[in-house]
């Protein structure tokens, strides 16, 4: 794997490219190439050349392959593709390939499933449902109206499903009906390598608000906290997230929205395949306190702003760091830290509320950055 800068405004591509050339940072073999989703541009990068600070600040850097031997690739009738174990994905715009090219591909890239991916059409799709065009392999059945809404047993045992290692933690999640966003990497890294120098994690209790496939809630749950609770809503993200824990061997229970939790000495990540507004009821008397919330919800999750602060209030211990997750045009940027801060204080004005860090995570769109802002929540300290 190598390096590669994504650029989603068209004309920084050539003066970028011009200067990295200059650089000695341009990857001498590798082609600029659109990224899985169609929204922008990969420039590939020298892995020997130290990247400039201020295009790693500006940009989002990515991984892309660099497995395949070049005379290997130019047998190839793509040119681009990213590798999620049994299955290659195509960026949007690939061109059609036969049946036999395609046995081809498999072959090269040692994938028995090869899709196409297509760009996201309802960008306020909480639920993030896929869009892939499966060209060679076996994917199961085609998603119903019913399989998508209440899969069964059935449904999931003869669904394909994909997986990919990042941070040494192993994800997995099934193509036709969830979504993988390898470019959320940079945030995972953030929480392994920082976030526990905010508050503590081990032994203590984790809270992802919007868990999908266990983005965040795994890279949490590799740091020995005393309990992750996660909440979602799609039945197929929940199952990847159980299969995910699985394969990092740790022990993960699903709790239905009609059943009682009663808590296990022996729980680790308990998922809650529910609305989140049910959490603080869910939470509301714990053993250990709670010092991070993650709401990762693009494009915003201003509607769970107020359950965790209310969540975050009972600690008296401890503080609680919550990480905010939002689309926020760049022109937004040097004020967002500070609306945000008055924002939440006016959700509940006796919390102590302290703006910590605004991490760029990636371009979302030209001018629009995912943002992820950490905020301290902290009891008010007493006189006298």
């Amino acid at each position: 794997m190598v390096n590669a800068v994504r650029v989603t405004d068209k004309s920084c591509i050539k003066p970028l490219k011009d200067r990295l050339e200059r650089e000695g940072v341009l990857h001498k073999r590798l082609k600029i190439a659109q990224d899985d989703g169609g929204t922008g541009f990969l420039i590939p990068l020298n892995s020997s050349a130290e990247i400039p600070a201020d295009i790693t600040d500006q940009f989002e850097l990515v991984k892309i392959a660099d497995d395949v031997p070049l005379e290997e690739q130019k047998k190839l009738p793509i040119s681009k593709w990213s590798l999620y174990p049994p299955m290659a994905l195509l960026p949007y715009n690939c061109p059609d390939i036969t049946t036999k090219q395609a046995e081809m591909v498999a072959k090269t890239l040692n994938v028995s499933h090869i899709a196409r991916n297509s760009p996201i059409s309802d960008q306020n799709d909480i639920v993030r449902k896929p869009h892939i065009v499966p060209i060679y392999g076996d994917f199961g059945p085609e998603p119903t109206p019913e399989s998508v809404e209440h899969p069964s047993k059935d449904d999931f045992e003869h669904a394909f499903w994909a997986s990919s290692v990042q941070n040494g933690i192993r994800q997995c999640w099934a193509p036709r009906y969830t979504m993988f966003s390898r470019g959320n990497i940079h945030e995972k890294t953030r929480v392994l390598n920082s976030f526990a120098s905010q508050a503590t994690i081990k032994d203590h209790v984790v809270v992802d608000m919007y868990a999908g496939i266990g983005y965040f809630a795994l890279a949490y749950a590799a740091q020995g906290p005393h309990r992750v609770f996660c909440w979602e809503i799609n039945p197929w993200s929940v199952h990847g997230l159980v299969k995910g824990a699985q394969l990092n061997n740790w022990p993960v229970r699903v709790i239905q929205h009609d059943e009682e939790y009663i808590e296990n000495e022996n729980d680790f990540i308990i998922v809650f395949l529910e609305d989140n507004k049910n959490a603080p009821r869910r939470l509301n008397e714990l053993s250990k306190p709670i010092t991070h919330i993650n709401l990762g919800l693009l494009p915003h999750s201003k509607l769970a702003w107020q359950d965790s602060l209310s969540m975050a209030s009972k600690n008296t211990s401890s503080p609680c760091i919550i990480h905010i997750h939002e689309n926020v045009a760049q022109e937004d940027l040097p004020t967002y830290p500070q609306q945000t801060l008055i924002t939440l204080q006016s959700l509940n004005p006796n919390l102590q509320i302290s703006f910590l860090h605004l991490e760029k995570i990636k371009t979302f769109a030209p001018a629009v950055w995912h943002i992820c802002a950490d905020y301290k929540i902290s009891q008010p300290a007493t006189t006298g």
